[in-house]
């Protein structure tokens, strides 16, 4: 019987061997031992020891399944995080090329930031009130702000920028040098002086433009180093640089007929007109008689004036046709010249008025200024009157007045010219330009009217306009 016990615990052994030996080739020796030791320790009960290897067996292979499977879970896990870091990385990646290739084409935020920042207004009281942002769509455009002042605004990359008046009025255009002269871009018309419309003249002064002195606007150029010797032609008379100051070049003389009496005046041409040389005498008696009433001149008061309303256009009036009688425009153009030729030197303007010939010097040098008529008007003294002002009769030989086309209620304005230094020797100064009573008498001048010009047959058909007080 004990043989036979022997026999099955031989078998059982060599059962377990076997199966050993048929594992996957990765010897588990625990689980070795663990049968060896159950079998020497259990001789004498061999269904113990056959149960037990079966269940040493059977836990084996539970181990190895279960170790297997956690590798291969294990493993998939690996690659699952693998495979979502791989695809995380990848998102990441074309996360970045999207933001580098975004950034390429638009700034980034904090470059937008700083970009927008520049668009804000420059914070003074002026520009602060303007509604508009500067941005892309205002590039370039402008505001103007009226307060107690006016100021310019121009809208740039670096957001709303001050321009000065003259800045804003030659915008665009470039002062080369000093002495250069810019003409505005805007054309204005001053409320109070129908007539005078057109450009403004600027002045370069280091580098910036400066808005000039009226005289400029009909020689455009400033007398100095650079313009040496530059000629300026004008329609009817020409003038060079010589020194600090224009000189009269050359001018164009001549005669004219007026058609209604025969009677012959002399003319000559100042910058681009054609102004009689002598006083008006049509329908006067006795003909030596060249003064004339405001109303008598411009051809009847409007009723407008006489109301408030301003007349100051170009009226035919008392002269012939195709001639007006001088205009405050034509008078500007005409002293521009005086001051022009007069470089700044003391009393050269007033002496520019008046004429070599006919007028009256009493007394010493001192007393009278010497006349040079440099634009060759030949202005003499005549026989006016002015009322609200008693001449004395120390103003014969030393006084003359004219006529212009402008008036108001019942004034018209009138330049009046003497010789006289000191206006204790005269009721008025050497030059004066001013408005007096329209039923004073004073001498008119006719200008030829121009291409484009037109002048009213009288005052009475001329418009008028009004002003705010």
């Amino acid at each position: 019987m004990k043989k036979i016990l022997w026999l099955f615990a031989l078998m059982a052994l060599l059962a377990a061997c076997s199966a050993s030996d048929s594992t996957s080739g990765n010897d588990d020796q625990s689980v070795a031992e663990e049968s060896s030791s159950s079998v020497s320790k259990n001789d004498s009960d061999d269904d113990d020891i056959s149960s037990e290897s079966s269940k040493d067996k059977s836990s084996s292979s539970s181990k190895k399944a279960k170790s297997s499977s956690s590798a291969k879970e294990s493993k998939s896990s690996s690659s699952s995080v693998a495979a979502k870091e791989s695809s995380s990385s990848k998102g990441v990646s074309s996360s970045s090329e999207d933001l580098s290739s975004s950034s390429e084409e638009a700034p980034s935020s904090s470059s937008i930031a700083s970009s927008s920042s520049r668009f804000n207004c420059q914070r003074d009281y002026y520009c602060a009130s303007i509604a508009e942002k500067c941005d892309e769509d205002m590039l370039d455009s402008f505001k103007i702000v009226t307060k107690s002042e006016t100021r310019y605004y121009h809208c740039d990359t670096n957001g709303w920028q001050y321009l000065t008046h003259a800045e804003y009025d030659t915008f665009g255009k470039k002062c080369e040098a000093d002495g250069d002269t810019l003409w505005s871009n805007h054309v204005f018309k001053h409320e109070d002086d129908s007539l005078n419309t057109g450009r403004t003249l600027y002045i370069c002064r280091e580098g910036k433009p400066e808005q000039v002195i009226n005289y400029l606007k009909h020689i455009y150029f400033e007398c100095n180093e650079k313009n040496q010797n530059r000629v300026v032609q004008k329609k009817y008379s020409s003038f060079i640089c010589q020194g600090n100051a224009w000189s009269l070049l050359d001018q164009e003389t001549g005669t004219m007929v007026d058609p209604r009496d025969g009677k012959e005046y002399r003319t000559v041409g100042i910058g681009n007109h054609l102004w009689m040389q002598e006083e008006l005498r049509y329908n006067q008696n006795p003909s030596t008689n060249v003064t004339y009433t405001w109303s008598t001149a411009m051809g009847g008061i409007p009723a407008a004036v006489k109301e408030g309303a301003i007349l100051n256009t170009y009226v035919q009036g008392v002269c012939p046709d195709g001639w007006r009688v001088a205009s405050h425009t034509d008078l500007v153009e005409l002293s521009s010249y005086f001051k022009a030729m007069s470089a700044w030197v003391s009393n050269f303007e007033q002496q520019c008025y008046i004429g070599k010939e006919n007028w009256f010097r009493s007394g010493s040098q001192y007393d009278h200024y010497e006349g040079t008529d440099c634009m060759n008007t030949m202005f003499f003294p005549a026989d006016i009157s002015v009322i609200g002002k008693k001449l004395k009769e120390s103003d014969k030989g030393h006084l003359t007045g004219m006529w212009v086309s402008w008036g108001r209620e019942y004034e018209g304005e009138a330049l009046l010219i003497s010789n006289a230094r000191f206006t204790g020797g005269t009721t008025v100064p050497f030059k004066e330009y001013g408005n007096y009573s329209m039923s004073s008498a004073f001498t008119v001048r006719c200008v030829k009217n121009e291409d484009g010009e037109y002048a009213y047959k009288t005052a009475l058909q001329a418009p008028t306009y009004t002003v705010s007080r």
